[in-house]
């Protein structure tokens, strides 16, 4: 999921993936482009669902109330909590998480992809914009 110095084969099989994809629904508009960009629109939700990019925005705590959560999602709530009561912020990245102590874990990255798509953790760029837009 987040790589340090060479991509992972499950990283590298997501573009592979993502460039078909992109080619299949946008190579007609590449190939006698106009200018027009519109048609474009959906290619940031395609990367963000292919590559996971969520785990590298700043993130946010949602509602949790109503939401069935396990002990390990609430251990991971109270930790992003934490984070943004020590850094006095109203956002969290997924790397202050991990300390050189506390190394990366494949676990605790699935449980933060859960939580967003539960929409306990929400993607802070994106709620943004979805207020504006009210």
């Amino acid at each position: 999921l987040i790589m340090k110095e060479h991509p992972s084969p499950d990283f590298l099989k997501s573009v592979d993936s993502l460039t078909h994809e992109l080619n299949e629904n946008f190579g007609k508009y590449l190939d006698d482009f106009d200018g027009d960009i519109s048609v474009f629109r959906d290619v940031s939700k395609m990367m963000r669902d292919k590559l996971l990019i969520s785990l590298v925005y700043p993130l946010n705590l949602g509602k949790t109330a109503k939401i069935r959560i396990n002990s390990y999602e609430k251990s991971i709530i109270e930790r992003a909590k934490l984070i943004l009561k020590e850094r006095k912020s109203d956002h969290f990245y997924v790397s202050n998480f991990f300390t050189k102590k506390k190394k990366f874990q494949i676990k605790d990255a699935e449980v933060i992809l859960h939580l967003i798509q539960k929409n306990i953790f929400i993607p802070y760029l994106f709620d943004k914009v979805q207020d504006s837009s009210n």
